[in-house]
């Protein structure tokens, strides 16, 4: 499993979202 957590799917899909919920959650 630790292959979701590495590639381009993380990059591109999973780590956009994960920052604009930290940035949402950070005002």
């Amino acid at each position: 499993h630790y292959g979701i957590f590495n590639g381009n799917k993380w990059r591109t899909s999973i780590a956009p979202v994960v920052e604009d919920w930290i940035a949402t959650h950070n005002r």
